[in-house]
């Protein structure tokens, strides 16, 4: 009878342990689920398998040294088969998982740069700090997305020719007055308007699955704000003025973010920071830990 008991005890020890275990693996997606399925024999739109290897070799180059500095293993799953139109990421033990399907990259308005800016979201939700989801070790999604321009695409893009890059785009007149009053030098004023620019990639691209019709635009930001901070993926245009708060933010790129304080390694309402601060139609000053709530009115 003791016997039994005891077997019994250690089968709900380890069944309670497993879903522990689980938990802690649960994927954050950059997109809201879609049935979007771009198959590998389409062509010729969005960025080509080279690119897209291109393009993760890159990122995991700057960011597998900084993960393994932190005793973790970045692995980034290149799945370019997979038509999935998303990217996610999951944690599991000391390995910090990135999923990179090819439907993503195959995506008509997908350019290489605003693929840099989906595995920069991704590493966010690893090492993008507070607000977190509850008590899990995934940094929600609003600051995963500002954590993209504040630290990620700046290290990403700090070794290439970002002047003659960005002459050869399209810039939006706006996100590059935006950098221009943030930044001095070319090159520093050249990365923020790449990384604004593939933020709009990104959010035509929400637009897009989301079937919207409204499109969005660096002149006119979301004035929505939230009575809490909320967890799940904000609105396209909230999210693309989050993309361009990292981008215009004056934090040093090196300063890390922290986990527990919130004005660590950030633009900071609370340190007088206004410009580059996190957007209000997802971050709450007065209620930062937050709750996946309903927005408040406009």
């Amino acid at each position: 009878m003791v016997l039994r008991r005891l077997v019994t005890t250690l089968a709900v020890i380890a069944m309670s342990l497993t879903v522990s275990a689980h938990s802690e693996q649960k994927t954050e997606n950059c997109i809201p689920e879609n049935d979007l399925y771009i198959p590998s024999y389409i062509e010729g739109q969005g960025v080509t398998k080279a690119e897209f290897n291109e393009v993760i070799d890159r990122v995991e180059s700057i960011y597998a040294p900084i993960i393994e500095r932190l005793g973790g293993e970045l692995i980034v799953k290149r799945l370019w088969e997979n038509g999935t139109v998303n990217a996610s990421a999951n944690r599991v033990d000391n390995k910090y998982i990135v999923n990179m399907y090819g439907g993503l990259a195959r995506h008509r308005v997908m350019t290489k740069d605003g693929l840099a800016l989906v595995i920069c979201h991704e590493l966010g939700h690893h090492l993008g700090g507070a607000p977190k989801i509850g008590t899990r070790w995934a940094t929600n999604e609003g600051q995963a997305d500002y954590f993209s321009g504040l630290k990620c695409m700046r290290k990403v893009f700090a070794q290439e020719d970002n002047t003659r890059i960005v002459g050869q785009m399209d810039v939006d007149p706006v996100a590059e007055r935006e950098c221009q009053k943030t930044f001095k030098g070319t090159q520093n004023i050249a990365i923020c308007m790449r990384s604004a620019m593939a933020g709009y990639t990104a959010a035509m691209m929400f637009r897009d699955l989301r079937k919207e019709q409204r499109m969005p635009s660096f002149d006119t930001p979301d004035t929505t704000r939230v009575e809490k901070t909320y967890h799940g993926h904000p609105a396209t245009q909230c999210r693309m003025d989050t993309y361009l708060a990292g981008d215009i933010c004056g934090a040093d790129a090196n300063i890390d973010v922290s986990d527990r304080d919130l004005n660590v390694g950030v633009c900071s309402r609370k340190h007088g920071e206004e410009r580059g601060a996190r957007p209000l139609c997802w971050y709450s000053e007065d209620n930062p830990a937050g709750a996946i709530l309903r927005l408040a009115k406009r």
